[in-house]
């Protein structure tokens, strides 16, 4: 027998009573086959010998026979001990074969759990049994000199040894697993008996075994069982035994006593490249097991091209770094794995490094051949994708613009379209990153970029009344400039209107304001600018004289509303003055007052009148946006005569009269 250091034993200085502590010599029995989920075949295992004495059996074989369909296409996969090691599996023949167990060392009680996996394609069984570890020690007493000393443990007896002059003894004894009291009894020479119970202080020792893939994919579910027992090698209930992961979920599918079945859902985000897998058995000292998992990603589901710019310039030598990767369908890095490139229809070798990443180097055409797009066509598995790369020149180094035939109408609303070309020095059409354009009669909009090199762009000038070529300019740069000319033409008028305001005089001393509003239409008899249309004014005028009979004052007060019907004719002229010549005719309508004192006391009476009116004159336009100036000079006769009073004005109560407005055309 050896002393087990490893217990923390206990002298004994004196023999106390104690009760009787029994303990477990042998296993409770517990089934020895597994399967997985029903299905595939049984695994029996079978441990030839069901319990070793530590220190002196060294190990034991074991028989795994697998029963039921297809047992004999079944291969090892694993075997896996909680203390002690397993050696491999030998075939006895398809569906037969053992293993050899091998204790650990050291004497301490324990129970080990042997498990066995087997495998056929996806297919997994596995199956288990127990091995009791006996542990065999000496155990110290002191008590009375000569005195026959006993211990049982776990219902075996162990001893007499006589203690000697001293009161030393030291008794031989094997304690089974999860035994952790025995009982000890001392009779002195004199006959009288002392009883103790003595606490063994056996050390926890784990528990559970855990039998979880290698590897899982993100996403995926996987089963996983966790074997476990008591301290005395009882199979654990299921209900004591779980399972937690680092990241992802777990799921109870049950099992029997002992052999507790997990299903795994793997996290969708592989976060990490591991992930771990706890067991535990509940008990006085809960005990676990550890087990890591490597994370994969899934297969390519999106590839990803990335290219160190979105162009490839014609003619330039240096290639332009393209990299391939691909994700998952949870969006995570994958590794591409086999896959075909195929640039502008011609396959593209590529090398793939050790993190999954593919890349290559692409060069532009040295000629431009039409094309201004370059594809990339990349499949990987089921996942397949495009990537279109411009193909354009150099910096631009010529510019062209062509405006669409016919005159366009200059309205202010209507456009017509302009084409701007660029290229570089090679004849490549290239992109113009500031093309700016000088429009001094109109205006650019709903600029477009069809293809790199070429620019689409409406022209919309303004409203005009002279039909001419307007000036369009483009510009890349100071030194990369082209123009055209644009053909424009009024839009037909239908109505000018205008209104005019200013003074008029009878060239003697009576000057008053005068208001006119006009609208005319336009005649189309011949190549001269002839319109017709009326007219709307307001005169006044104040005129101070002797009274009746050459004593005190008189004033004469006219308030004039001509309506006039109009007649002009006008040439223009290239700096966009236009001279118009105006014939008037119609008749006015007046209020008169006169105001007279004489003998010092105001007399006024109030009097209508209305007369003919007619008159001619002269007006110079200019273009003013978005119509024109008008500055006008017109000469109007109205001779009011007799009143409805019974005086009489004399003479032409309008005359001269000067004006300044504005005209539009609608």
């Amino acid at each position: 027998m050896r002393r087990l250091g490893a217990w923390p034993w206990v002298m004994l200085l004196g023999m106390l009573g104690g009760a009787e502590v029994r303990g477990a010599a042998a296993l409770p029995p517990r089934p020895l086959s597994s399967a997985d989920s029903g299905q595939g075949p049984r695994v029996v295992v079978t441990p030839v010998r069901e319990s070793l004495r530590l220190g002196s059996d060294a190990d034991t074989d074991v028989a795994i026979d697998l029963t039921g369909p297809g047992a004999g296409s079944y291969r090892p996969i694993r075997a896996v001990a909680n203390v002690g090691t397993i050696e491999p599996m030998r075939s006895r023949g398809p569906g037969h074969f053992l293993a050899r167990y091998v204790a650990p060392a050291g004497l301490v009680p324990r129970v080990a759990l042997v498990v066995f996996e087997l495998g056929n394609g996806a297919q997994r069984v596995h199956g288990w049994a127990r091995v009791a570890l006996e542990g065999s020690t000496v155990f110290p007493f002191r008590t009375n000199s000569g005195a026959s000393v006993t211990m049982r443990v776990a219902g075996q007896l162990f001893g007499p040894v006589v203690a000697d002059k001293q009161g030393h003894v030291e008794i031989p004894i094997v304690v089974p697993p999860g035994t952790q009291r025995a009982e000890a009894r001392a009779v002195d020479r004199s006959g009288e008996s002392r009883e103790t119970e003595v606490d063994l202080h056996l050390p926890p020792f784990p528990r559970v075994v855990l039998l979880a893939p290698d590897a899982v994919e993100v996403g995926s579910l996987s089963e996983v069982a966790a074997l476990a027992v008591d301290e005395r090698g009882t199979p654990q209930p299921v209900a004591e035994i779980s399972l937690v992961p680092s990241a992802g979920l777990s799921h109870p599918l049950g099992g029997e006593p002992g052999d507790a079945r997990f299903l795994f859902e793997a996290p969708t985000r592989a976060v990490s490249a591991t992930l771990a897998l706890t067991a535990s058995a509940a008990g006085a000292v809960p005990s676990r097991a550890d087990a890591t998992v490597a994370l994969h990603p899934a297969s390519p589901d999106r590839i990803e091209v990335d290219c160190a710019t979105d162009r490839l310039i014609v003619g330039e030598p240096r290639p332009v770094p393209i990299t391939i990767s691909a994700r998952d369908r949870y969006g995570n890095r994958t590794p591409l794995g086999a896959a075909s490139v195929v640039v502008d229809g011609r396959p593209q070798p590529v090398e793939v490094g050790p993190s999954g990443l593919a890349s290559f180097g692409l060069t532009a055409p040295a000629r431009y051949q039409g094309r201004d797009r370059l594809d990339i066509v990349v499949q990987a598995g089921g996942a397949r994708t495009t990537r279109s790369l411009r193909v354009t020149g150099g910096a631009p180094a010529a510019l062209t613009i062509r405006v669409a035939p016919g005159r366009v109408v200059a309205d202010g609303r209507r456009g017509t379209e302009l084409q701007v070309q660029a290229i570089d020095r090679n004849g490549t059409p290239t992109s113009v990153p500031g093309l700016s354009w000088e429009t001094p009669e109109g205006r650019i909009r709903g600029v477009r970029v069809p293809r790199d090199g070429e620019y689409l762009a409406e022209y919309v000038p303004d409203r005009t009344r002279e039909a001419h070529g307007e000036l369009v300019a483009v510009m890349a740069s100071e030194s990369v400039r082209a123009e055209t000319l644009v053909d424009v033409t009024p839009p037909p008028i239908r109505v000018l209107a205008a209104v005019r305001a200013g003074l008029a005089t009878s060239f003697g001393p009576s000057v008053g304001p005068a208001v006119f509003l006009e609208a005319l239409a336009p005649l189309r008899l011949t190549r001269i600018r002839l319109f017709a249309g009326v007219s709307a004014g307001y005169l006044r005028g104040d005129v101070t004289g002797r009274g009746v009979q050459g004593t005190g004052s008189s004033h004469l007060e006219t308030n004039q509303v001509p309506l006039l019907a109009v007649g002009r004719a006008g040439l223009s002229s290239e700096s966009g003055f236009e001279l118009a010549a105006e014939l008037v005719a119609g008749w006015s309508w007046a209020w008169v007052r006169i105001t007279a004192s004489p003998a010092g006391i105001p007399l006024a009476d109030v009097a209508t009148a209305n007369a003919p009116a007619l008159g001619s004159g002269l007006h110079l336009t200019y273009p003013l946006r978005p119509g024109r100036l008008v500055m006008g000079l017109r000469y109007l006769w109205i001779d009011l005569g007799q009143t409805s009073l019974g005086d009489r004005v004399e003479g032409n109560s309008a005359g001269m009269v000067a004006d300044l407005g504005y005209e539009m055309t609608f």
